[in-house]
């Protein structure tokens, strides 16, 4: 997907403006509103992953992603952040090839609901995922509410929209995974309103 045709380009993910802008980045609910407060913190560049941002990149990501942390515990739940991310464009890992972190309020842990189907290994710092698109390996990155670090490989196609079904089922709403089917636009709405100008 090019950046003249991808969505989170061209009209973001909701079309609802960003609640908060940096250098590189934006933060904009999430279609598909498991929980309240469901974010995600896109590039404003187009990249189709994490991996792929510049290395001088990521210390603004990480204010960002603390801006939000912070916000999301004071108002919701305290976050878990993840990310299906792809190496090259239409490799089937997540649905949208747009670079974007998941920053989700369960207020629980998934990391033992992740081991029952894959193995992930602890990472320091979020930048290390450089390192996949050099290998030209496909993954799933992992960060708990702690802040844990975790990264696994992904060598075989796993569930689309594993993670977000993990979390539909952590909450008890395991029909609310696929944000095609349920995009909960008016939830998305709210949360925008509710935080807008707190980041």
């Amino acid at each position: 997907m090019k950046k003249s045709t991808c969505e989170f380009c061209l009209d973001k993910p909701n079309g609802i403006k960003p609640i908060f802008e940096s250098a590189h980045f934006y933060v904009t609910p999430s279609l598909g509103q498991i929980v309240p407060g469901y974010l995600l913190i896109c590039t404003q560049q187009h990249f189709i992953s994490l991996s792929q941002i510049p290395q001088d990149y990521f210390s603004d990501l990480k204010e960002v992603q603390e801006r939000v942390r912070r916000v999301l515990i004071q108002e919701y739940y305290s976050p878990i952040f993840y990310e299906h991310g792809p190496v090259k464009e239409r490799q089937g890992v997540c649905c949208v090839d747009h670079a974007h972190l998941h920053c989700v309020p369960l207020g629980k842990d998934l990391l033992e609901d992740i081991t029952q189907f894959l193995a992930p290994t602890e990472i320091q710092d979020i930048s290390e995922l450089m390192r996949q698109q050099e290998k030209g390996i496909p993954y799933l990155y992992y960060e708990s509410s702690l802040k844990m670090k975790y990264v696994v490989e992904l060598h075989a196609p796993i569930l689309s929209q594993f993670m977000r079904q993990l979390a539909a089922i952590s909450v008890g709403k395991p029909e609310s995974w696929d944000w095609r089917i349920h995009p909960t636009k008016e939830t998305c709405e709210e949360v925008a309103e509710n935080l807008r100008g707190r980041l």
